[in-house]
């Protein structure tokens, strides 16, 4: 029996009312507000965190990463490796990218499950994330929101899976050219009708046919939606009722991309009890629909974070201009001009700056990042034994710097004291930086830092433990 083994997801800490988007261009918005990734997150690292909460509760070990996004940062660079590598897994590990649909996620899933089932893979992590940006003043701009999520698939499942039924759909209904800033759609009300309500009624019924189930027979369905009004006319006409619907957070976090339909597997997997039976219906470019059972193992599953310990951690930005910033749209942001960057320099310490890892001596015992050559505890010149650093700990102290140019002014450095040994200097990031304070707990998080030499570079930073 295979299927999914863990799930983990991320959720950005920033929020943007609508008020404020509608307040910007003088118009009405509906209430809510959208998930905004921070200036230094994007499609990766966000996916880097999820794929982190997920394996902290899941596999030892996997043997394929899969990475999902239409919004990854390289248009030409595989992420997969990229994400195989902050994570600290093997370098022989199978790698793929899934681009251009919404449905990524879904289809990695697939791929997931075909090679775990021939016995090419053990357990195969696939994570998916996104952040795309709206033009600005466009109806888009109150419907897309940033998220992550991640899952392992593996035998001895939490969720077995009975069926994976798909369909491929040309339907022009959202799409970003290349060399396009802004995401792009078409009619709101035709692509409803003629694209959306189309493939998912149609395909969910084909499916359900194909297997003798009934929609009733379902405890959760994961309803992949561009907008709260098209999933609640496609559960009308399904005949789902409300409590079968798996919230999707619409309202709070706008549609997220790729990652929707894994931010509602786990909501869905935190409300079922073995034996539930559980419908994932994602939707892009056509239609996947896969069908799972509980099992008895969901009984001492739990995830890494919670959805609403994730949705309750949140930051409200003060103003519209500051998402722009954020995005670039506006203002200078980082000055990146000059900055030093060297790609066999990224090689060569991809160990220490990338996996994270720093060196023990072997004679005192104490911990070093960077890794050193002799100790500065007791001068010795070594052994010193590489060892994988903890991703959390304690500032030991710290400074606020109001000069050096950035988006989310004041820059704060911190001085960590992890968990198991070692002390790092970091940048801090999602923080009220009037409130954080020496011993203030922080989780260690991978983050964009700049584009120097014309590539992005990345780098560890601290924020503040999640409430």
């Amino acid at each position: 029996m295979h299927g999914i083994t863990s799930v983990g997801t991320f959720v950005p800490r920033y929020r943007l009312a609508n008020d404020l988007i509608g307040e910007s261009w003088r118009a009405e918005a509906r209430p809510g507000s959208r998930s905004i990734a921070n200036f230094d997150e994007d499609a990766f690292t966000m996916a880097v965190a999820a794929a982190e909460r997920c394996l902290a509760v899941g596999p030892e070990a996997v043997d394929a990463v899969y990475y999902a996004s239409t919004s990854a940062p390289y248009r030409e660079k595989a992420m997969a490796p990229m994400l195989a590598t902050v994570c600290d897994l093997r370098p022989g590990v199978a790698t793929g990218d899934f681009g251009g649909s919404l449905r990524g996620a879904t289809t990695a899933l697939g791929l997931a499950l075909d090679a775990v089932e021939l016995g090419r893979r053990k357990d195969v992590l696939v994570a998916a994330a996104d952040l795309r940006v709206p033009r600005p003043g466009a109806e888009l701009e109150l419907a897309l929101g940033d998220a992550a999520g991640a899952l392992t698939v593996g035998a001895d499942p939490i969720a077995a899976v009975d069926s994976f039924w798909t369909r491929s759909d040309d339907f022009l209904h959202l799409w970003r050219r290349d060399g396009d800033a802004y995401v792009d759609h078409a009619d709101t009300r035709f692509a409803r009708q003629h694209g959306y309500l189309r493939n998912v009624v149609e395909g969910v019924a084909a499916a359900l046919q194909e297997v003798g189930a009934e929609a009733s027979g379902f405890a959760k369905v994961v309803l992949d939606a561009p907008d709260p009004s098209s999933a609640r006319a496609a559960a009308k006409a399904l005949g789902l009722t409300a409590d079968q619907l798996v919230d999707l957070h619409h309202g709070e976090l706008g549609h997220t991309g790729t990652a929707g339909v894994l931010l509602g597997l786990q909501g869905a997997l935190e409300a079922v009890v073995p034996g539930d039976r559980i419908a994932i219906v994602s939707y892009g470019d056509g239609l996947d629909v896969v069908l799972l059972t509980a099992t008895e193992k969901i009984a001492d599953w739990a995830p890494a974070r919670t959805l609403s310990s994730q949705l309750g951690d949140r930051r409200e930005l003060d103003s519209f201009t500051r998402y722009c910033e954020f995005r670039g749209i506006v203002g200078a942001g980082e000055q990146t001009e000059g900055v030093f960057s060297s790609t066999a320099l990224l090689h060569r310490t991809q160990k220490q700056d990338v996996r994270l890892y720093g060196g023990c001596c072997a004679n005192c015992g104490q911990i070093h990042y960077p890794i050193v050559r002799v100790c500065g505890a007791c001068h010795s010149e070594g052994p010193f034994e590489e060892l994988k650093l903890a991703r959390s700990g304690d500032v030991f102290t710290l400074s606020k710097e109001r000069y050096f140019p950035t988006p989310d002014p004041p820059l704060v450095v911190s001085v960590v004291d992890l968990e198991g040994g070692g002390r790092i200097v970091l940048q801090t990031t999602d923080c009220d930086a009037a409130s954080f304070d020496i011993g203030t707990p922080v989780e260690l998080v991978y983050r964009r830092y700049h584009e120097g030499q014309g590539f992005h570079n990345y780098y560890w930073k601290c924020r503040p433990v999640e409430v």
